[in-house]
């Protein structure tokens, strides 16, 4: 040791602490023994000169480190070696060759410790505790190789730098304002109150950080982590086990493969990357990234856009206070207040958006899709499942295979295409263009223009404000309680196999023409009906206006409202 350290030494044989040992099955003849530990006490202190901030480096590769700081220039040390069920040779071994020391450095000051190996000895009778290896068995007897722990206790200058390394052990750190690194195989790490920033590489233990103002940069195999009250970034790469962050002033950058995920109170942007597990994020002021597949996802109170990749579990967020972009498959997504844009691409899992300050665009695949109070333009696009949309400010295009549409109450123009479902639009504000292959087509309510295109299934229309045109394959028409007919607007009807029913008020002021291959023109209007080849009627309500033309292969029925 340097000149200028001090050392005491002290060793106490302890018989204290008996306890009941069960034989193990698989050593026969094995008997009941008392666990017996054996402890020795160890203390050095090193004075460290006046303003240094040096660094303490801590080796103890089976033990655990308890570190504590003071205002004191003076790193104290104390240690205790503890044995258990070992023999006279083994404890005068350890006692006489275990070794606790704290040397000076060119870059600070380490505190090591040195333990002996162990002689092996024969057990035939295997006590239930043991500390060391064990191996093979020759006539009963099995060859034993005690190992020590040694448990340290360091007190250390408050702003001195502290580096610790061990292999199996817990390691506790509170109230120091230099940097902190922890290196440990297996074992409990906790860091509280620390002024700096910390590094832990730790595996198949916990790890617990709270009240750090410097960045955390965590490396973990199989422990579980918990971090509060970060003043910096947060960085962190796990696995297996949960990773939890609460209240970070700092960015938050997450990698769990296979391990679940808790993030709350985050100011600032928050990355994650996990699967196969729960992923869930609240209250972050900022921007949100998460890639997660085959693990539920799930958002609240987000103060920024997201971007979200997943797949075959939900995905659910609220309150949203800006853009929004979801990448999945075989996900149900559900998406409620979100201030910005919703862009979802997306399959075989239904979608759900209500209450969106922007617009939505939603491209799946045998998906359901349900949208609600959008304050933007619409666009989806998805086959065989249905798809409703209600209470749209913008524009509306939904494109459809197999699949029924369902609009109610759009603002601005609208169009929908789909085959083999029917359509239904409701209260459009602007035009309205419905295509439709063998498919029901009900319009309720346009004040656009109305273009339909349909085969095979009725066209069932009411409530116009403005032109209609509608071509048919096979496809019976119905067109009734026109709620305006303007002067310049048009009437085009054209079907085949299929009668043609229009209903008009006698204030309507329109030129008509009804012609048919196949059928009769019947009106409830006076008219000019002639044959030639095929039956046209003529007739001109209130003084003329909208021109009104309809062609079929069957019936024509013009009649009055009521």
């Amino acid at each position: 040791m340097k000149t200028g350290s001090t050392y005491r030494l002290h060793s106490a044989l302890l018989a204290a602490l008996v306890v009941m040992a069960v034989a193990v099955p698989a050593f026969a003849g094995n008997a009941d023994d008392d666990a017996e530990f054996f402890t020795k006490d160890y203390e050095a202190t090193q004075k460290v000169a006046a303003g240094q901030t040096a660094l303490v480096t801590i080796v103890n590769s089976k033990g655990n480190i308890t570190v504590t700081t003071w205002d004191r220039a003076e790193i104290e040390v104390y240690a205790a070696l503890e044995m258990v069920n070992i023999d006279e040779v083994n404890k005068e071994l350890f006692s006489r060759e275990t070794r606790v020391d704290i040397t000076e450095h060119a870059d600070g000051y380490k505190v090591s410790v040195d333990v002996p190996m162990g002689k092996t000895i024969d057990l035939r009778n295997m006590p239930r505790q043991v500390r060391g290896s064990v191996s093979g068995r020759d006539g009963g007897v099995v060859k034993y190789t005690p190992a020590a722990e040694v448990d340290l206790e360091v007190k250390v200058p408050r702003s001195m730098a502290v580096q610790l390394r061990t292999e199996y052990g817990d390691v506790r750190v509170t109230g120091a304002d230099g940097n902190v690194e922890v290196h440990n195989q297996s074992g409990h790490v906790e860091l509280t109150k620390l002024g700096g920033a910390c590094r832990v590489a730790s595996n198949y233990g916990s790890i617990q950080i709270s009240g750090c103002r410097g960045g955390i940069d965590v490396e973990s195999n199989s422990a579980e982590v918990e971090v509060s009250d970060a003043g910096a970034e947060v960085t962190i790469r796990a696995s297996y086990e949960q990773v939890m962050v609460a209240n970070a002033v700092g960015p938050v950058r997450i990698t769990n493969e296979s391990g679940a995920v808790d993030v709350t109170g985050i100011t600032k942007q928050v990355d994650i990357k996990s699967s196969y597990a729960n992923v869930q994020v609240k209250h972050v002021m900022a921007p949100v990234s998460i890639d997660c597949p085959n693990g539920p996802i799930d958002l609240l109170d987000i103060g920024g856009s997201i971007e979200i990749a997943g797949s075959y579990e939900p995905i659910t967020m609220h309150d949203i206070r800006g853009d929004v972009v979801v990448r999945t498959q075989n996900s149900e997504v559900e998406i409620q207040a979100v201030t910005g844009q919703v862009d979802v691409v997306t399959s075989y899992g239904g979608v759900e958006a209500s209450d969106i300050g922007g617009g939505l665009r939603v491209e799946a695949s045998s998906s359901e899709v349900n949208a609600s109070g959008i304050g933007g333009d619409v666009t989806v696009q998805s086959t065989y499942e249905a798809i409703t949309i209600v209470n749209v400010q913008g524009t509306c295009e939904v494109q459809a295979e197999s699949a029924a549409i369902d609009v109610v109450n759009i603002s601005g123009d609208t169009v929908l295409r789909t085959s083999y479902e029917s359509i239904h639009a409701k209260e459009i504000g602007g035009s309205l263009e419905a295509v439709g292959s063998s498919s029901t087509v009900v319009v309720e309510g346009v004040k656009g223009e109305l273009k339909v295109k349909n085969s095979s299934e009725y066209v069932v229309v009411s409530g116009t404000e403005s032109s209609i045109i509608i071509e048919g394959d096979s496809s019976p028409v119905e067109i009734s309680k026109i709620a305006e007919l303007p002067a310049n607007s048009r009437i085009k009807v054209r079907t085949s196999y299929s009668d043609i029913h229009l209903t008009l008020n006698d204030d309507h002021g329109a030129v008509i023409t009804a012609r048919t291959t196949g059928g009769e023109v019947e009106s409830d209007f006076p008219m000019t009906y002639s044959r030639n080849g095929q039956s046209t009627a003529t007739m001109t309500l209130g003084g003329g206006g909208c021109q009104v033309d309809l062609v079929t292969t069957e019936d024509v029925y013009i009649e009055k409202g009521r």
